[in-house]
């Protein structure tokens, strides 16, 4: 008896659409013809012919980079190579070891070639296309405290630019939607826009953590971080509206410090996610709208402000406003008592100097020191590294004499802020509670630190699929 061979073509589709101000269109019956059409012309190929095209597709983007930690692939399966890598320090430095370090490194940019391309403005979310639940944990929204951003970090790194595009279009379209200009003026602005930390595809957001605002701030590092890899001025023009936007947000949100009276503009009532005090001046958000201000003077440099429609009038108040924000770096000296443990571990002495993760509240008025978030470390990898900031950095850095230490990775002078001791060049801003607690963070000066790839210790607790 012959084996029969069965090819099955599997199709979904939906009625989103991105281009649409209802985020929805057409009906039932185009949806189907639509979804009809596309199974019928890849039934007209044959097999060979449906593989050879994926092939040559997915391999136009893996091609482009190429990463090789040891010569020879492991013949473990997944399982037992991750369970192999927790087991010790030699086995993470082990040929064995680094082919899963640099298997990880492809499965990133694997989960962002599958997740994030196609002619709707719509970025990868919590779970992605990988969600296996109708009731999925977060509602597998967009996240926007950190877990979006992550997704599209290593994005323009591997070259992979065309897979950023989603994410940005769906911002430069948003930050003029209904949704996000609404939650500008709940929190009390009359201009721009913002994204609260629940938020949708369709413009939607939770009110839950409604007092995080400088979503807006970091999105827009990612506007600036394309044009910073494509040097694209069109592109640029399109997407500084969206800048300047929540630029303006600040520039009328941001007051004067009531508190020290140091004259510096404040971001008032925000949070450092996930815990702690909501206060002014909390360093995380210090730290993004200057990102996001630098951002609109750097892009002025780079097109002119005529071109992108801004007045002189509006460069000096942009300057202002650069001149006089509270940078968002602030120190306060380890007391030798609290979390002692965490703090011998790290060589934490007495009145050793600790970046704030408050301006005002001390380090320990957040839920302890394994908290997963370090959100007051976004200075230490600037969104964007404009000579400016840099000095500002590193300047700051020398003042202080020892610079910022953390996981017993060292940065040191000289470094300008550019380089932390992440193993995949990440903004550092959540982390495992067993790897690193969250809020001491200690300044010290050391070695040169290596610009690692990959995170070694969240690897080893990774689940068997490497998820």
């Amino acid at each position: 008896m012959a084996l029969l061979k069965v090819l099955l073509f599997l199709c979904g589709g939906t009625s989103f659409d991105s281009f649409s101000a209802e985020r929805t269109s057409g009906d039932a019956t185009q949806l189907a013809n639509r979804v009809k059409g596309i199974v019928d012309a890849a039934a007209a190929k044959s097999w060979d012919e449906l593989l050879s095209a994926h092939t040559a597709d997915f391999t136009s983007y893996m091609g482009r980079v190429d990463l090789q930690l040891t010569p020879n692939p492991s013949k473990r399966n997944t399982e037992d190579l991750v369970k192999y890598y927790g087991g010790s320090q030699s086995s993470k430095n082990s040929p064995d070891g680094l082919f899963l370090e640099e298997l990880y490194f492809h499965f990133g940019r694997y989960l962002g070639i599958s997740s994030s391309r196609g002619a709707q403005h719509v970025p990868n979310n919590l779970q992605g296309i990988w969600n296996n639940r109708a009731n999925a944990p977060w509602n597998s929204d967009v996240h926007t405290n950190i877990n979006i951003q992550m997704n599209y970090w290593p994005i323009e790194q591997t070259n992979l630019s065309e897979c950023h595009e989603p994410f940005l279009n769906f911002i430069i379209d948003n930050a003029k939607s209904y949704g996000w200009m609404t939650a500008a003026k709940r929190s009390g602005q009359t201009k721009g826009w913002t994204v609260y930390t629940e938020s949708s595809i369709f413009g939607g957001m939770s009110t839950w953590g409604s007092q995080y605002t400088v979503a807006n701030a970091w999105y827009c590092t990612h506007l600036w971080d394309h044009y910073r890899y494509t040097l694209d001025k069109d592109y640029l023009k399109r997407a500084f509206p969206a800048i300047w936007s929540s630029a303006e947000f600040w520039m009328e949100r941001l007051k004067k410090d009531t508190r020290v009276n140091d004259g510096k503009w404040v971001c008032p009532n925000e949070w450092s996610p996930e815990h702690g005090p909501t206060e002014d001046g909390v360093p995380h958000a210090q730290q993004l709208v200057r990102a996001n201000l630098q951002i609109c003077r750097d892009a002025i440099n780079a097109v002119g402000a005529a071109e992108l429609g801004l007045t002189a009038a509006d460069v000096a108040k942009l300057d202002d406003y650069l001149d006089n924000l509270d940078t968002g770096l602030h120190t306060e000296a380890y007391d030798g008592t609290t979390w002692k443990q965490q703090a011998d571990q790290r060589n934490i002495k007495k009145g050793d100097l600790l970046l704030r993760e408050w301006k005002y509240s001390n380090f320990t008025s957040g839920q302890g020191p394994n908290h997963r978030h370090m959100s007051h470390l976004m200075c230490l990898f600037p969104p964007q590294p404009s000579e400016a900031r840099r000095w500002r950095l590193l300047r700051c850095g020398r003042a202080l004499a020892p610079l910022p230490r953390r996981c017993g990775h060292r940065l040191v002078d000289g470094l300008e802020g550019e380089s932390l001791g992440t193993r995949q060049g990440r903004r550092p801003c959540s982390c495992d509670p067993q790897q690193r607690p969250a809020s001491l963070h200690y300044l010290r000066r050391g070695r040169r630190s290596r610009r690692y790839l990959l995170q070694p210790l969240r690897l080893a607790r990774s689940l068997p699929n490497r998820w």
